[in-house]
């Protein structure tokens, strides 16, 4: 996968294989009601994007594989 810049990053998929992510902010809901804040966030190091903290969170598909 090519990377490309943050700013270019939608923040509503996610910045692994572009499915929608599901998050909770980005349907202006309070993130801690999020899927993901049940899951470590160090579990998406490995195939998170150089350049995507903080600008896209990963779908449940691609959080969920690198948590295993």
């Amino acid at each position: 996968m090519t990377s490309s810049p943050a700013s270019a990053l939608d923040p509503s998929r996610c910045p692994a294989c572009g499915a929608p992510n599901s998050c909770a902010a980005t349907r202006g809901e309070d993130p801690a009601t999020c899927w993901c804040m049940v899951v470590m966030p160090d579990a998406a190091a490995p195939v998170k994007p150089a350049g995507a903290d903080n600008q896209a969170c990963l779908c449940p598909r691609c959080l969920t594989g690198a948590a295993d």
